[in-house]
């Protein structure tokens, strides 16, 4: 099974590692619940994911609408091709890519 963490490198500046996929995204929504606190902007790295689906993009989507709904600012970097592709088919890329 593959796993995924969230790690905080920097204030306001986190770094997902690992796989985003249908078995690591409950365990990563569960431990993020009350994480998106506060009223400053946040960075989230996605060079680390090695591998992501369609329940990794629902996650990002999912923060992303969370940090929303707090007034808050969130960004990624690094999105890896993958996620870019599945983000483009569903036509959800510029909520990922503010753009």
């Amino acid at each position: 099974m593959n796993s995924a963490a969230l790690h905080n490198t920097a204030p306001n500046a986190w770094v997902v590692r690992g796989a985003l996929t249908f078995d690591t995204v409950p365990a990563l929504w569960q431990q993020t619940a009350v994480w998106l606190q506060g009223n400053v902007p946040l960075t989230i790295d996605l060079a680390e994911v090695g591998l992501i689906d369609s329940a990794g993009l629902a996650l990002l989507l999912g923060w992303q609408n969370r940090a929303q709904v707090a007034g808050l600012t969130l960004r990624y970097q690094n999105l890896p091709q993958r996620l870019l592709a599945l983000a483009s088919i569903t036509d959800t890329q510029s909520l990922l890519t503010g753009g």
